[in-house]
């Protein structure tokens, strides 16, 4: 049998863990970079913003060069592509002597 300390004790541990998992439930508001310039020489980098996820995407059909990693192409007005790489990748637009506008949005969810 508990003391009235133990059992205050584990309502306290329980309390924790109840906020805990509140905490990872709730979903945060998407944030919309604005609109950002790349060309083969000018990078994006990648940057979370405190969210789970990164999405791309671009009026115009672009690949992407992932510094060391690869690229991913990118199709025009298409749905949005997820980029799972580790925050601080530089991203540059394969191919582009100008600068060519992605849009990043930020979320918890996913997308599809």
């Amino acid at each position: 049998m508990c003391t009235d300390q133990q059992h205050q004790e584990h309502l306290d541990a329980l309390a924790r863990i109840e906020k805990t998992f509140r905490n990872l439930l709730e979903t945060r508001p998407p944030v919309d970079v604005p609109m950002v310039a790349i060309s083969a020489t000018t990078a994006y980098i990648l940057d979370y913003h405190n969210r789970k996820y990164v999405y791309v995407s671009s009026a115009n059909s672009l690949t992407l060069t992932l510094e060391d990693l690869g690229t991913v192409s990118v199709s025009a007005n298409a749905l949005p592509i997820l980029l799972p790489y580790p925050p601080g990748l530089r991203i540059f637009a394969q191919g582009q002597s100008s600068n060519v506008m992605i849009y990043i949005r930020c979320t918890d969810d996913l997308i599809w």
